[in-house]
């Protein structure tokens, strides 16, 4: 496996929404938090242009602003805890991956990591004072942490497989690496101090880590038996569970911002569908019902609703469509012929400022 292949996988493959974990979805994690009581927007990334850029908009649809206008690509927008930032995956002069910054309102962007690697897949620290990525500038995929107003990079894994899909709660990195082989969920701490773990011993693959509100779990989907799996385990190894136990592909779990639900995408029905869960796999309900496709939920800061993508039909374009938390109410809220998707949840500053 290579980390391209990954990538593949679970981010390129089709417009996969990139919860925006603390401000969310998350993915793959969050900031421990409970339901926001801050306004908040939706940011996102859509080719309307010819060329993917970030766009923000209120989660009806309403008051839509472009924050990018450089003639390359801008996509996976990942908001910072606060409010008051925004890390933009993009593609450079030289076709690099490299990651942006710039303020919640698009303005002061700037190339943070300004390097001829590929430097992929930002996520903030729960203080929004930092920001993990992977990197293959040594080669191969590494996780790396920067501060965001600061000089120098912290390397926090060094193997001469792929470390890739960083996930953060404080003091803690999880991680995707296939130095063991096959692709595996792996912890380390967020100062470099210790050599990394490994959390899952599974034959297959293990991929998408993202923790709980509460930090005391991560869910992941995993290969078992020839089908994709969602699954959870707690960051000593203990708890471990299946939670679908279904033939088909089980994939992308998102947490609800209170803790109590699992949003996820399967196709067990022949297209791809959202369903949602409790934390022990229970309370098993269907919430989209369409002969396309809706996949990658990621739930409201509130916890009233998802937003989810969803293609009308095979091999067509993808839209933003929001939902209550009950499945009802399904709404699309961009309506453009474009792609559209890489969602991230942007609770506004304090104060609004």
């Amino acid at each position: 496996m290579k980390a391209q292949g990954i990538l593949f996988t679970s981010l390129v493959a089709g417009l996969h929404i990139a919860v925006c974990f603390a401000s969310d979805q998350g993915e793959p994690a969050r900031t421990l938090s409970q339901p926001s009581p801050r306004p908040y927007k939706i940011a996102f990334a859509s080719d309307r242009t010819g060329d993917f850029e970030v766009y923000l908009m209120n989660p009806d649809g309403t008051g839509l602003t472009r924050l990018t206008h450089r003639p390359r690509t801008d996509e996976f927008p990942f908001c910072a805890p606060d409010g008051r930032h925004i890390a933009v995956q993009s593609e450079d002069a030289g076709q690099n991956g490299e990651i942006y910054l710039m303020r919640s309102d698009g303005t002061a962007l700037m190339n943070w990591t300004r390097h001829p690697s590929d430097d992929l897949y930002p996520r903030w620290s729960p203080d929004a004072t930092r920001i993990a990525f992977m990197s293959n500038r040594e080669g191969n995929y590494d996780i790396y942490i920067g501060h965001v107003g600061g000089p120098g990079l912290t390397q926090v894994t060094r193997d001469s497989g792929d470390d890739v899909f960083p996930s953060w709660r404080p003091d803690v990195v999880a991680f995707v690496s296939d130095r063991y082989g096959n692709p595996e969920i792996c912890l380390t701490s967020d100062d470099g101090a210790f050599n990394p773990s490994r959390l899952t011993t599974n034959v297959g693959v293990d991929e998408f880590p993202f923790w709980s509100p509460d930090g005391r779990w991560l869910v992941y989907h995993s290969e078992i038996g020839g089908s994709t799996e969602i699954c959870r385990i707690q960051p000593d190894g203990s708890g471990w569970a299946n939670l679908t136990h279904d033939p088909a592909s089980d994939e992308y779990p998102a947490w609800s911002w209170d803790g109590q639900w699992i949003a996820f995408s399967s196709n067990r029905d022949g297209n791809w569908n959202i369903y949602r869960m409790k934390p022990d796999g229970s309370e098993l309900r269907k919430l989209t019902n369409d002969p396309g496709d809706e996949v990658s939920p990621s739930w409201f800061p509130d916890g009233t609703g998802l937003v989810f993508q969803k293609t009308a039909r095979r091999g067509g374009r993808a839209d933003i469509w929001t939902m209550r938390a009950d499945g009802s109410g399904q709404r699309r809220i961009t309506v453009d012929p474009a792609d559209e998707g890489y969602v991230s949840w942007l609770r506004l500053p304090e104060g609004g400022d």
